[in-house]
């Protein structure tokens, strides 16, 4: 198991036959901001996202904002069966 997705980019690359490497595409979703000086951001995560995507920065399309334990348990449910190899990095309460 890696500890960080960035972890898990530089292991798949780092390959000594570069045929290995090509056969691996990586895939970049925006997720959140480092730091920001000299501009404004919305104040939620959700409303990040959505400026991200306005941008044209590739979102993850299996986003939702929920409003009860039972609608992420409902959310997660959905999640495990449309998912074939995607990983459930963090979800934000």
């Amino acid at each position: 198991m890696l500890r960080t997705p960035r972890n898990a980019a530089a292991g798949s690359l780092r390959q000594l036959d570069p045929r290995i490497t090509a056969k691996r595409p990586l895939t970049f979703f925006c997720y959140g901001v480092g730091i920001l000086e000299g501009g404004e951001l919305p104040d939620t995560h959700l409303g990040r996202l959505l400026q991200f995507k306005a941008w044209g920065l590739p979102v993850s399309n299996r986003v939702q904002l929920c409003d009860s334990p039972e609608a992420v348990l409902a959310f997660i449910a959905r999640l495990k069966k449309t998912a074939r190899r995607s990983v459930l990095i963090s979800m934000v309460w």
